[in-house]
């Protein structure tokens, strides 16, 4: 859609979240792109790399070390799921937070954000 049918829908809604209009259409634009097909099919590529390089992990390399180019993948694909996160708690703000998905995906990225980062520490 163009800006201005943005601008336009979000002036048809006319909800006040105690921000300045530019604020609240600038977190409209964001969070109507987080909902997009695009963002989503995005999301679901990157779980598949994902679920790919743990089952390449497993099942083909027996020792305990990971490959570097496995270890490259587990980072990125990790910092896009994190930005994903933090893009959609900016747009939604404390909405966020009623969304039952939206809480999974921030336990279940955070805690594997922990794992990950625990794996390479220690």
């Amino acid at each position: 859609p163009e800006i201005e049918d943005l601008f336009a829908e979000a002036e048809e809604k006319d909800i006040d979240y105690g921000e300045e209009p530019s604020e609240f259409y600038w977190r409209e634009r964001l969070e109507k792109a987080m909902e997009s097909m695009w963002v989503n099919i995005m999301v679901l590529v990157l779980v598949m790399v994902d679920l790919s390089n743990i089952m390449i992990y497993t099942f083909y390399y027996s020792s305990d070390s990971e490959q570097p180019w496995q270890t490259a993948i587990n980072f990125t694909v990790m910092s896009l799921f994190l930005l994903e996160l933090s893009l959609r708690q900016i747009a939604q703000r404390m909405r966020f937070w009623s969304n039952m998905w939206n809480i999974f995906d921030f336990v279940v990225i955070w805690l594997s954000t922990g794992v990950l980062v625990t794996k390479y520490i220690f």
